[in-house]
């Protein structure tokens, strides 16, 4: 019930529901010329706590904002907007921590870590309620999650696993935000491990929306560690259609990706110099865009900025992450990349190749080529 109109690159806001959003846009605005203020540039030991504060900060100033707009708001939308406001700050904080560990490994013992709890000594952070419209906050779930990740795995130096982590989901919440916890995890990780068949299974005991039903089902059937890989048909550079079946026998790597993807251009490298190390083995590199333009495509494909040369390249008609290729793989971030076995059994790969220089991604191709 609003109406949003763009002139001259500023937004205007009317209709029944405007407030509301004008109030959220503020916010925004408050964060936003805070991040161009004090921009960073890299996270370490030494400017943690001098990150945070200005996190701290933005949460005051937005804070003292929603106060003073009080009476124009619902007390469901002042609870629900309060909650959004320290669950980003708290949020961005665990998911500096969590990055930062995701790329070095041996960070277990880093520095970083030693910053973190000197600065929880010094300043706490806001005690964050849970209320019945909590569960409709994408970054409130994040929140979670992400506090998950830095208190039961970096602080205990473990590795986060998706399973033990679904299993205190389970136990520690319910309702709809217990769902969207669940779906979350499941779909937006990139570890789909065989223990994950028994978790989907219990979700699905709970779990009533039939959106979420069909995406859990579709990834136990395709996606888990072992199942047998969805046979899909594309078309190539020249029209021709590709099937997966076409290649049974042979080791498949698929690439997933699109044009203006910052990450799949900077893993194209590796992936070039992978493709080449197996160029003589039973191994197909396969790279499948969303791109809705196909001569953008064409042209992004050709210019090698996102995938090797001499792959097979496959696209999605334009359909995007609607296309059943992407649905059925559950491929949700870009890059992903997806081995299929010669018998044709899905293998995922975790690492990401921009940190580990493609390590991973060798070792798994070498393994299944036996």
């Amino acid at each position: 019930k609003i109406h949003l109109t763009f002139t001259n690159e500023q937004l205007s806001i009317s209709g029944e529901k405007s407030r509301d959003f004008a109030i959220q846009f503020q916010l925004w605005q408050i964060k936003n010329n805070f991040n161009q203020k004090h921009r960073q540039t890299g996270f370490n030991a030494a400017s943690l706590e001098k990150q945070f504060l200005i996190l701290d900060s933005i949460a005051m100033e937005q804070n003292e904002f929603l106060q003073s707009h009080q009476h124009e708001l619902s007390w469901q939308m002042f609870n629900f907007l309060s909650t959004n406001i320290y669950a980003s700050v708290n949020g961005m904080k665990y998911g500096y921590l969590d990055t930062y560990v995701e790329q070095y490994q041996d960070s277990l013992s880093s520095p970083i870590i030693e910053s973190y709890h000197k600065y929880q000594l010094k300043f706490k952070n806001h005690e964050i309620r849970t209320d019945s419209l909590s569960c409709y906050s994408a970054i409130y779930i994040h929140y979670i999650i992400d506090k998950y990740k830095v208190d039961s795995c970096l602080e205990k130096k473990r590795l986060f696993d998706i399973v033990p982590c679904l299993s205190f989901m389970f136990q520690k919440y319910d309702g709809r935000l217990r769902e969207q916890l669940v779906m979350t995890l499941i779909s937006d990780n990139k570890q789909f491990p065989k223990e994950l068949h028994i978790k989907i299974d219990s979700a699905l005991t709970f779990i009533t929306n039939p959106t979420y039903r069909q995406v859990l089902q579709q990834i136990a059937a395709n996606r888990i560690e072992g199942a047998q890989a969805f046979d899909f048909s594309l078309k190539d550079m020249e029209g021709k259609s590709v099937h997966l079946a076409d290649y049974k026998g042979e080791l498949v790597v698929l690439d997933f990706w699109f044009t203006g993807c910052l990450s799949c251009r900077q893993l194209a490298p590796f992936m070039a110099s992978i493709e080449k190390e197996f160029r003589n083995k039973p191994v197909k590199f396969i790279g499948i865009s969303i791109d809705k333009n196909n001569n953008q495509w064409q042209k992004s494909v050709k210019s090698c900025e996102y995938v090797a040369p001499d792959i097979i390249n496959l696209y999605t008609n334009g359909e995007g992450p609607q296309n059943t290729v992407i649905q059925n793989f559950n491929v949700l971030s870009y890059p992903t990349l997806v081995i299929i076995t010669k018998t044709g059994k899905v293998v995922n790969v975790h690492a990401d190749a921009r940190y580990d220089q493609g390590a991973e991604l060798r070792q798994l191709i070498t393994y299944n080529l036996k």
